[in-house]
């Protein structure tokens, strides 16, 4: 071998080197990128991680919040000789409840953040939501026809005397407001507690199976006279959750439901 091609081969090793630094000084800041991102993805979790005193807490402030409103309404209810029952167990009682759990989401900024972590509008941009949406619909129409109707093992006619619909008089302001609030405000404020709250809350901290299961369970419980369809009710709502990942298609869907089952009473 001559000294041309002992030069020509001693280049080529240099340069071997220099690419075989260049790759192995790449690959290290590469993984030294990953592990940023992945301690970022974990602080970011762990940031997002609420314990049970947090959580508690907000149930409290929440439970105080409607214990105060009950004792101010029911002290100006007996001064004016007013149906106090049917303030707590009518439609009066869905906007008190709406604006209750929005006052109470500012006192924990975590759970706010958690719950306005759930609402996404892209979704709503394709048409297969929709087709979720009618298939949730459809699922708690024939629960509650079989349950209520053909099994008939839950009764639901309570509901409308329960919630001051029959002492409506036509379309009025009052009708205005029951609607308003049954059909608009209940479906949001529930949404929001027992998906965008409860469920998240367990779900974040624990896994889905745990979320799905008693946030499904307490809302079916917290429904007299229908709590096996309502649990149904809550199992599909967290599964279009789930599917959609955004709160807004359980929240109209809740909507068209309320809206559907006003509208049916009002043909009754």
């Amino acid at each position: 071998m001559t000294n041309l091609d002992l030069e020509e081969q001693a280049k080529i090793e240099l340069v071997d080197n220099d690419t075989e630094q260049q790759l192995s000084s790449e690959q290290a800041e590469l993984q030294h990128n990953n592990e940023q991102a992945e301690q970022l993805l974990n602080e970011k979790d762990t940031d997002r991680l609420i314990g049970w005193p947090q959580f508690l807490i907000f149930i409290g402030i929440y439970l105080g919040i409607s214990f105060t409103i009950g004792i101010v309404v029911g002290i100006i209810g007996a001064s004016n000789n007013i149906d106090i029952e049917q303030i707590f167990t009518g439609y009066q009682a869905g906007i008190i409840e709406f604006l209750v759990i929005m006052v109470a989401l500012m006192f924990q900024k975590k759970i706010r953040r958690l719950v306005w972590e759930s609402f996404s509008i892209s979704p709503l941009k394709e048409m297969k939501t929709y087709g979720f949406m009618l298939g949730g619909f459809l699922i708690f129409y024939l629960t509650q026809y079989i349950l209520i109707e053909l099994v008939a093992i839950e009764d639901a006619s309570q509901q409308p005397a329960d919630l001051g619909f029959n002492n409506l008089s036509g379309f009025s302001l009052e009708y205005i407001l029951f609607f308003v609030s049954i059909a608009l405000l209940v479906p949001l404020y529930e949404e929001v507690l027992y998906r965008g709250v409860l469920h998240r809350f367990l779900e974040v901290r624990y896994n889905f199976w745990v979320g799905i299961t008693i946030s499904s369970l307490v809302f079916g419980l917290l429904h007299i006279g229908f709590p096996i369809s309502a649990t149904i009710m809550g199992i599909v709502m967290v599964v279009l959750f789930k599917m959609t990942k955004s709160i807004i298609p359980s929240i109209l869907l809740h909507i068209l439901w309320n809206t559907f089952a006003v509208i049916v009473w009002s043909t009754m």
